[in-house]
């Protein structure tokens, strides 16, 4: 009796055993399965050729770690995702603190796809007085070129978070938005902005962004800088001086809105590491979806673009760049085909790029958008499609709150303008 019962738990144990390494074979193949669905380390044949995958390998827990940090990017308020990839505390003398982010940092922060360093993270930071960051600063090295805008706008190299709202700010908004908000707030009409005046045009342009405007009221000493022997905002000193009494043309801030857009970019092309300063056509269609889609709706769009010899040099990446300031415009001239019953072709989109921006774009570039957005293989454009991933595109997450809208900007540049000539009037 002894000896059945031995003989049937051993049995029992034998087929436990058997199960459990089959399930753990299959949890390996679905493991290694899904990261082979997401591009690591894969071998394509595309149009007869075989080309090996330019991806890097990545781990299966750095991936994990890129789908988090990418949903604090996409679904975070501004606060949360300053403090989570922020790497700098700055002491002051009177005991308290202030956290800032480097240009790095910034760049990481508005970037899917790219990692935290280790150890850093939410709440986690260098902690430093100033004046061991500027010696630290001389040995460091970055992504950022030295004379580039983000390395120069940061005070010692540091961004606040005020600056980095702003920034958020600049990067979605079209100068023509911005050049409104300073005719409203240019009282005597001389095409210059005082400081006073500019906080006033800052102010309005964040709060009209809908999820930058929820940062602004963020009450965390540590973030609004409260105490003294702080840091003054970068942005400010470099448009004011260090006396804070300059004044800021129209002409200055559009040439700074447009060198700060196009450093991004170059960032953005630089990362895929283009040959002959060219990237392939899938790459491209990456950096246009790169902020506005989820990473299952990149894989869908991803399968429709083939690989070819051809590739997209930056001068027509700009060019398509240019498009998204004349985003409306777009969508109004789409809009009247659509309601024409005519179906939008290559070249019909490239007649409305042309009259609403005055950017001619080339050939290839408009047959890989056609590829990118075409929903059913038609040949035609997806134009509803297009226009909203391009409008999160621009937005880069700050289109968050359903009430923000450009009567909401209007409204409150206006009430901000008969504030200031209330307050001039008083003095006089």
């Amino acid at each position: 009796m002894f000896t059945l019962a031995t003989a049937a738990a051993t049995a029992a144990l034998g087929g436990m055993y058997v199960l459990y390494r089959q399930l753990s074979a299959q949890g390996k193949g679905d493991e290694e399965a899904e990261v082979k669905e997401d591009g690591e380390e894969t071998v394509a044949k595309e149009t007869g050729q075989e080309e090996e995958s330019a991806k890097k390998h990545v781990s299966f827990h750095d991936r994990r770690m890129m789908n988090y940090e990418d949903r604090i990017r996409a679904y975070s308020t501004p606060e949360k995702i300053f403090r989570y990839f922020a790497t700098v505390k700055i002491l002051k003398p009177d005991g308290s603190s202030q956290i800032y982010m480097t240009p790095d940092d910034f760049f990481r922060c508005i970037t899917p796809g790219i990692l935290q360093p280790q150890g850093y993270g939410l709440d986690n930071y260098k902690t430093m007085k100033i004046e061991s960051w500027m010696k630290e600063q001389q040995r460091s090295s970055s992504v950022l070129s030295s004379d580039g805008i983000l390395s120069r706008m940061g005070h010692y190299g540091l961004i606040s978070y005020f600056d980095f709202l702003f920034l958020l700010t600049i990067l979605a908004t079209p100068m023509r938005n911005f050049e409104l908000a300073f005719k409203m707030f240019d009282l005597n009409g001389d095409g210059e902005v005082e400081l006073k005046e500019f906080e006033k045009v800052k102010a309005t342009l964040v709060s009209s962004t809908g999820h930058a405007a929820a940062g602004v009221k963020s009450k965390n000493p540590q973030l609004v800088g409260k105490g003294s022997g702080g840091i003054e905002d970068g942005l400010i000193t470099q448009f004011f001086g260090e006396n804070k009494d300059k004044k800021l043309t129209v002409k200055e801030f559009r040439n700074f809105h447009e060198a700060l857009r196009m450093e991004v970019l170059q960032l953005e092309f630089n990362r895929f590491e283009p040959a002959s300063g060219c990237i392939a056509e899938k790459d491209f269609a990456r950096l246009v979806l790169t902020a506005a889609v989820n990473s299952q709706a990149m894989k869908k769009y991803l399968k429709r673009v083939q690989s070819s010899s051809q590739s997209i040099s930056f001068e027509e990446v700009q060019q398509f760049a240019h498009v998204l300031d004349c985003l409306s415009d777009v969508e109004t001239a789409l809009s009247m085909y659509s309601a024409a019953g005519a179906s939008v072709t290559q070249a019909e989109l490239k007649h409305v790029v042309k009259a609403v921006s005055g950017i001619q774009l080339s050939d290839h570039l408009v047959d890989t958008v056609f590829t990118i957005f075409d929903e059913n293989g038609d040949g035609q454009l997806s134009h509803s499609e297009f226009i909203k991933v391009l409008k999160s595109r621009r937005s880069r997450g700050l289109d968050k709150s359903s009430s923000v809208g450009f009567m909401k900007f209007v409204k409150g540049a206006v009430a901000c303008s008969i504030k200031i000539a209330e307050d001039k009037l008083g003095r006089k």
